[in-house]
């Protein structure tokens, strides 16, 4: 049996009300139409990725639970700052909407290389593409244009500013199962920092 699979920083529940605050800020300002175009993540679904597993035998999820606690017992925990408003790869072509981190990259940056090099010999292929942390709001539906983006998302840049700091004190397995009404996340564990 296999489960899809990711590794992340979960922020507290408080800290993802003001998340998806600024999420709806941005769908206010695009307006029925396009946000219809955007796949808009659920408050309690936002986290910052790690890394994404995919599709994993069951069997690797112990020695993938160990990884990660011997990674997080060598840290301390460590604040984030959520601020900014954007998308990949621009505005154009947008591919996700996201909020993007002040304080707590370099950290975030770390430590997902730390679980780069840990889950490779679990077999895990490295991500080729550098590490950019940001907390997904939003993904575009494919091949489509989203008129007014830029706008809507400088509209909602007070709501993005608005988001408070928190603490990354935990590294999380989480389990992701795709239904009709979206994907469902599960915390199979969690590994505490320091």
């Amino acid at each position: 049996m296999s489960h899809r699979l990711f590794i992340a920083i979960v922020p507290p529940q408080e800290v993802q009300r003001a998340i998806g605050e600024a999420a709806r800020a941005v769908q206010a300002a695009l307006g029925d139409g396009s946000t219809r175009d955007i796949k808009w993540v659920p408050d309690e679904n936002v986290h910052a990725t790690l890394k994404f597993l995919g599709e994993t035998d069951e069997a690797k999820i112990e020695p993938i639970q160990r990884a990660i606690e011997a990674i997080a017992s060598d840290w301390q925990p460590f604040a984030i700052q959520p601020t900014g408003i954007g998308c990949f790869p621009n505005e154009r072509r947008p591919a996700v909407v996201w909020i993007g981190l002040t304080e707590g990259t370099d950290h975030l940056r770390r430590l997902a290389d730390e679980v780069e090099t840990e889950m490779d010999p679990l077999g895990f292929v490295p991500e080729r593409k550098p590490y950019r942390g940001h907390l997904t709001i939003g993904r575009v539906r494919k091949d489509v244009r989203i008129s007014g983006l830029a706008e809507a998302l400088t509209a909602a840049g007070d709501a993005a500013e608005r988001i408070p700091e928190f603490q990354a004190s935990e590294i999380a397995l989480m389990k992701s199962v795709l239904d009709r009404g979206g994907a469902v996340y599960t915390r199979l564990s969690g590994a505490a920092l320091g």
